[in-house]
């Protein structure tokens, strides 16, 4: 079974590209006082990352849900038995898939953040990441 993992993960192209989200701005009055913190865009080389999952969450759009209300999750983002979140545009949820992996990437590798992504618990391996390296 290693064997074939191996062998699948040395099959696989990888291609890495930059993603830009957009700059949020947060403003805050403090005793009168107006702050305003800037932070920069975040700019991260996962585009196939977010390609790959979203074709494992729904078929590359085909098969989500949201869609019957007029909003967006391909990605399976934030939704579980319990919770189930819609965003007002693809790139809503996208900004927010990325941003998820950039914090979760800094101290996990690649398939304990898949596995993370998927089942809510950081496994070394999984069933979710050998279907995302298989693509």
């Amino acid at each position: 079974m290693i064997t074939e993992l191996v062998s699948a993960l040395l099959a696989v192209k990888i291609s890495i590209t930059t993603y830009e989200t957009k700059q949020i701005v947060t403003t805050t009055t403090t005793q009168g006082e107006l702050h305003q913190e800037s932070t920069k865009p975040s700019i991260i080389a996962q585009t196939d990352i977010l390609r790959r999952i979203y074709q494992l969450e729904s078929s590359s759009g085909r098969n989500d849900s949201c869609r019957q209300q007029g909003k967006y999750n391909g990605y399976g983002f934030g939704q579980n038995t319990f919770t189930w979140n819609c965003f007002n545009s693809l790139e809503e949820v996208e900004a927010k898939v990325a941003n998820w992996f950039e914090e979760n990437l800094k101290d996990k590798s690649l398939s304990q953040a898949l596995c993370y992504y998927n089942t809510g618990y950081v496994f070394d391996e999984c069933p979710y990441s050998w279907k995302y390296a298989s693509l």
